[in-house]
């Protein structure tokens, strides 16, 4: 479907499913999705990739999605280069696992509301924002990482190149971390973990 511009999901029933990763994987073309809004997610566990290479998509409203059972949030928007804002404050994130490069290579993005967000069980942060040139505030700054000490390993990359970003991680525990290659390289803005500095 590289070369649809608009689909219509309404009549389409997920609410056995227990995977929508790949789901709209490589639809470069797509700038709108009818129905996504109301999308039955309640059983499924993997996200992954679900947005991955959407470059043309313009806005996604998944703020009645039930995210309760999601594990796998990887790639899930990995190079959605046209959204310019991301409203995921109230979808619930306990379960999830793994969160790599969810929001790779957002060259657009502004905003992203994720401060809500429960990272307890996240082990692998690889990437998340990564080449999110626009990002200014990814109200990261309250998530709460310390009951992350026996599950956060890796955060390779998770803030490089953001140039305008601001954000103060000075109080983030990552005791438990394994590595943080260039956690934040050309992302001045962004005060490091204190045992990282």
């Amino acid at each position: 479907m590289t070369n649809c511009t608009s689909i219509d999901i309404r009549d389409i029933d997920t609410s056995q499913c227990t995977s929508i990763s790949m789901l709209f994987d490589g639809c470069e073309s797509l700038i709108e999705i009818l129905g996504i809004e109301d999308l039955d997610v309640s059983e499924s566990t993997s996200f992954s990739r679900m947005f991955f290479c959407c470059e043309s998509l313009k806005s996604l409203d998944l703020s009645r999605w039930n995210t309760g059972n999601v594990t796998s949030t990887s790639g899930l928007f990995n190079d959605c280069k046209s959204l310019k804002s991301l409203d995921l404050s109230s979808r619930d994130t306990s379960k999830v696992n793994a969160m790599t490069k969810v929001f790779f290579g957002m060259e657009s993005v502004e905003e992203i509301h994720v401060a809500s967000w429960d990272v307890s069980d996240v082990k692998d942060f690889d990437g998340v924002f990564e080449n999110c040139f626009k990002l200014w505030e990814p109200e990261v700054a309250d998530w709460d990482t310390s009951h992350a000490v026996s599950s956060l390993q890796h955060a390779d990359k998770m803030f490089a190149y953001c140039t305008k970003l601001t954000a103060d991680l000075s109080k983030w525990d990552v005791s438990s971390a394994t590595s943080h290659d260039e956690f934040n390289p050309e992302t001045l803005g962004l005060i490091a973990p204190r045992a990282w500095q």
